[in-house]
């Protein structure tokens, strides 16, 4: 919805709108793959698997890499007053980066991949674990910067 309430309205073309737009994007794909997961036949055979995990993966790491995009851009606007120019780098990235951290799980970990009864990433916590590892830093910088926008209110 608020996705789609972007795309309408005509006013909403700043960088921040784009980057909430197309994280919002990335948010619905991954909540469609989500739902087509609970699909027996999409968990059942290990090829559906890996295509579910894929999908799952690279939308969940869009999102992610788009909320640091805006974070970073509002960081940014705020200390250095830089509005705009910047939002055709960013969405290249933002779609372009999950694409690496798939191709390194596929190649470290390719064997265990979709094998997961929930058609996630895979099964042992190592695999796993090079998904998240991938969002930490993403989070870790997010939360970061947000801590230099909005300090805490000292009593």
């Amino acid at each position: 919805m608020h996705a789609f309430s972007k795309s309408s309205c005509s006013d909403l073309w700043d960088q921040f709108h784009i980057l909430r737009f197309n994280a919002g994007i990335c948010l619905f794909f991954m909540s469609i793959c989500f739902f087509l997961t609970e699909i027996p036949v999409m968990t059942e055979d290990r090829h559906n698997n890996i295509a579910m995990s894929v999908l799952i993966q690279y939308w969940s790491l869009g999102t992610a890499n788009f909320l640091f995009f805006e974070a970073f851009a509002t960081f940014r606007a705020i200390t250095q007053g830089i509005i705009g120019g910047k939002t055709w780098s960013y969405i290249p990235l933002g779609y372009g980066a999950p694409l690496l951290d798939i191709g390194i799980t596929l190649y470290m970990r390719g064997k265990d991949y979709g094998t997961d009864p929930r058609a996630f990433v895979g099964w042992e916590n190592d695999t796993k674990m090079l998904f998240f590892y991938s969002m930490l830093p993403t989070i870790l910088v997010t939360n970061n910067l947000q801590l230099t926008q909005f300090p805490p209110l000292e009593l």
